[in-house]
């Protein structure tokens, strides 16, 4: 199937007419004049609508990288909006709930976001609602249909053999968060493949040990120097401790730490690693 130059023209005129005049390219504020940035409304509705949520679960539903919601939870907590408890039903998992105060900036959004619908609606005609629904809805369908370039995730299961000893495919990255740092993992998906396991428990092995002086060379070589948190982790490494143990299915490193920026640090490196490993990598 092909489509002349003039319909694509054309829809990129009008997407990009649409987008400047629903105000979806200033960044500081949402469409409806509030002061938020689009981002940070999406979660606290979302967070409205059904907390607590994993991050992970945040992060599917607004269809964002595990390391862009990282950075986008963090915002929220500076703001005091959202707050991280354990989860009571897998203490390994921390869950987003909304503070008073994001519960109240929630109500106003959605209070904002109803009048502006209100009167964009007003302006149409009502005998062309469901047509222009209908429309919205075959875009949103095209779009998520729509296959994207190779991955970043694929790339990094193709140069992952230079860093690491074992199969990305045969294996399952575990990034927990916690209170005073994190918990990475590495098992083998099968717990019978003694060979991977081997190879798991030596590379963690060796990455305590450079972890623990300051050498980050390995993940930086894997996922590039400007992944976040990593500067601070090299600079501030004397400050966490860094503590290996074997598992029956692989290993793992556990990050303990009382500097709240190391803390943030490191959950900021996690979710970089989230993202990267994609498919290969979960946070519980």
């Amino acid at each position: 199937m092909s489509y002349d130059s003039s319909s694509n023209r054309a829809l990129q005129e009008q997407i990009t007419a649409f987008i400047r005049a629903f105000g979806l390219h200033r960044p500081e504020q949402t469409p409806c004049g509030e002061p938020v940035s689009v981002a940070e409304a999406h979660a606290l509705m979302e967070l409205s609508r059904a907390a607590p949520l994993s991050q992970n679960d945040l992060a599917h539903r607004l269809q964002l990288e595990k390391s862009t919601i990282s950075r986008l939870v963090g915002l929220l907590e500076e703001r005091a909006w959202i707050t991280r408890l354990r989860s009571a039903h897998d203490r390994r998992v921390m869950e987003l709930r909304l503070t008073e105060a994001g519960q109240q900036a929630a109500a106003q959004l959605a209070i904002a976001r109803q009048a502006k619908f209100v009167r964009l609606l007003s302006a149409i005609p009502e005998s062309q609602h469901p047509a222009i629904l209908e429309a919205l809805r075959l875009l949103t369908e095209a779009l998520n249909d729509s296959l994207a370039v190779p991955s970043r995730q694929a790339q990094i299961h193709e140069s992952g053999a230079q860093v690491m000893p074992f199969e990305l495919s045969k294996t399952t990255h575990i990034f927990t968060m916690t209170q005073t740092g994190g918990v990475q993992q590495v098992i083998a998906k099968d717990a019978g493949d003694a060979a991977q396991i081997a190879l798991i428990q030596q590379h963690l092995q060796q990455e305590a040990t450079q972890f623990r002086t300051g050498n980050f060379s390995d993940p930086a070589r894997l996922h590039g120097e400007e992944m976040p948190g990593l500067s601070n982790l090299k600079a501030g490494a004397t400050r966490i401790r860094v503590e290996y143990a074997a598992l029956p299915n692989g290993a793992q490193l556990t990050y303990t730490t009382d500097d709240l920026q190391l803390i943030t640090a490191l959950h900021q490196w996690f979710g970089a690693q989230l993202s990267d490993h994609g498919r290969d990598a979960t946070d519980h």
